[in-house]
């Protein structure tokens, strides 16, 4: 598998999960231009640092950049809770 996941789906038809997988890349403008103007939401996850790195809403329409790609700043993805 490589470094960058790609997730993407319909508004009307979210697989959920995995169901939403779409490829893997070596790079995030790779995984971005693969979602692009194919899904109307999309996640592009870094694996070697578990981040969102971009992400483009639904409900806005608009592409939002999450920091983590283009600069040091970091979003953590949210983890289940571990199990005591």
């Amino acid at each position: 598998m490589k470094r960058f996941l790609a997730f993407g789906g319909s508004q009307y038809y979210p697989g959920g999960g995995w169901n939403d997988f779409v490829g893997d890349t070596d790079s995030a403008e790779e995984a971005i231009a693969l979602l692009r103007d194919e899904y109307d939401w999309w996640n592009v996850i870094d694996t070697e640092r578990a981040l969102v790195v971009a992400a483009q809403q639904m409900d806005l329409g608009d592409r939002v950049a999450i920091p983590g790609v283009f600069n040091d700043e970091t979003v953590p993805i949210s983890a289940y809770p571990e199990d005591n």
